[in-house]
């Protein structure tokens, strides 16, 4: 059980850490295109997010798992471990309003892209750290 669990997280960290990457790259991308490949593009990053949205849900879940199931909780897990989940919650609350402000934009609000733009690279720092760490914590 602990190996699916540990398989599905590492999983879940492959798909969120690389979605934040390619998302990053496409909305560069985005950014320095005429309409027409800017109006493709643009397709992009709701599927990317709502990927990377199911895999920190897993993330969370087999997360908790596993520190119940394997370590018997979180508290002895030291300082590391402690900095990880700052950077999981911060990812989490970025995703969370990255969300918030993908349907603003769909619904014409102009400022939301602007939103977009300063919150995307967040995704990317967050989610890098938080590995970071873990490999701290658990290594």
């Amino acid at each position: 059980m602990v190996t699916t669990l540990l398989i599905v997280h590492y999983l879940s960290f492959v798909v969120g850490a690389g979605g934040s990457f390619v998302a990053f790259l496409i909305a560069r991308r985005i950014a320095a295109s005429g309409p027409e490949e800017a109006a493709v593009l643009r397709t992009l990053p709701p599927r990317i997010s709502d990927a990377a949205m199911v895999s920190l849900a897993l993330l969370w879940l087999t997360g908790i798992a596993l520190g119940l199931l394997k370590y018997g909780g979180f508290s002895g897990l030291g300082w590391a471990f402690t900095v990880k989940m700052v950077f999981v919650v911060a990812l989490t609350l970025v995703g969370v309003a990255i969300r918030i402000e993908m349907r603003r934009a769909r619904r014409g609000v102009a400022a939301a892209a602007a939103n977009l733009a300063r919150l995307g690279p967040w995704t990317l720092v967050t989610s890098w750290l938080a590995i970071v760490f873990a490999v701290i914590a658990f290594g």
